[in-house]
């Protein structure tokens, strides 16, 4: 069997490479969103859909008409299955302000583009997730003013994720801030459930994002969830100790949907959590978004 062939999409016409002069190659200069597609079905699209109109606004690139975003990525996924004879996908969506403008200076008529960029869905997207090991990173994620968006700057990121390279037995890293306060996993937003007290009054904690980190997808619509479901949402600012006397830990993100954390694996002591909540909230969450999902056949025809 051959492998799948990732597609490339600008503008809703396939490519095979993006030009040079895009300021998303020069600057950084736009934001993303990272999508999961089970059985031909797009998972928390509204989610998505908020993010990036958003984006749009935040970093004040002229907006792209979302329902022709909806439709490039409908034709995009199509195409994508159809060639690779397959049912699941992670579609990256990536918006740039196009090309122009002398250096940094922006383009006086902005002609802004979207990238779909389509790949195989990992394992993590096909399977239950199972308790993970967890460690501390030495990367800092950074204080600015751009918190909260899923912009194209994602270096913090990448140099926490590589402290993983050397270490084997961790799945994920925990990001503080320079205030030392706990802010994300490397490529997740985080949770805990504080003490048992708080879990017999359904209070679960998560920290706040203003100052650093990204507001993920499935955070924003996992908060509404728990919500519904009478729990309460304690969003502050945390230091390492809240997190270490926790007594359940988990990341979450898009594609790996909740990731439970039975180990976080500091410099002289590991500390173990229980999961027993977590699996219960897992089985919620993804009761959830299987039931919202949204198929592409009839993807421009659904109101959310």
């Amino acid at each position: 069997m051959s492998a799948s062939k990732p597609n490339l999409w600008i503008d809703g016409v396939l490519q095979s490479q993006l030009d040079l002069d895009d300021r998303a190659i020069q600057y950084g200069d736009g934001f993303f969103t990272t999508v999961a597609v089970f059985e031909q079905q797009v998972l928390n699209w509204s989610a998505h859909q908020q993010r990036i109109h958003n984006g749009f606004s935040k970093l004040k690139i002229t907006a792209i008409d979302l329902t022709l975003i909806e439709k490039w990525l409908a034709e995009a996924l199509q195409y994508y299955f159809s060639q690779n004879h397959a049912s699941n996908a992670v579609a990256k969506i990536l918006i740039s302000r196009g090309r122009g403008g002398i250096g940094y200076q922006l383009p006086e008529a902005q002609k802004p583009r979207c990238l779909i960029y389509i790949k195989p869905a990992p394992q993590a997207l096909l399977q239950k997730n199972g308790a993970i090991n967890a460690m501390l990173c030495e990367t800092q994620a950074s204080i600015q003013p751009f918190a909260g968006i899923k912009h194209l700057n994602r270096l913090e990121n990448v140099m926490a994720r590589s402290e993983l390279l050397n270490a084997a037995h961790c799945a994920e890293g925990l990001m503080l801030n320079a205030d030392q306060k706990a802010v994300c996993g490397t490529q997740s937003n985080l949770f805990f459930i504080a003490s048992a007290k708080d879990r017999e009054q359904k209070i679960i904690c998560t920290p706040r994002l203003c100052q650093s980190g990204v507001l993920g997808t499935t955070r924003q619509s996992l908060i509404a969830l728990l919500k519904e479901h009478g729990w309460q949402i304690n969003e502050s600012d945390f230091a390492l100790a809240s997190i270490t006397q926790a007594i359940e830990l988990f990341f979450c993100n898009a594609v790996r949907g909740i990731q439970s954390v039975d180990k976080l694996c500091l410099d002289e002591v590991d500390i173990e959590f229980e999961t027993t909540e977590t699996t219960n909230l897992q089985k919620l969450w993804n009761d959830w978004q299987y039931s919202h999902a949204l198929p592409i056949s009839r993807f421009n025809q659904e109101k959310q």
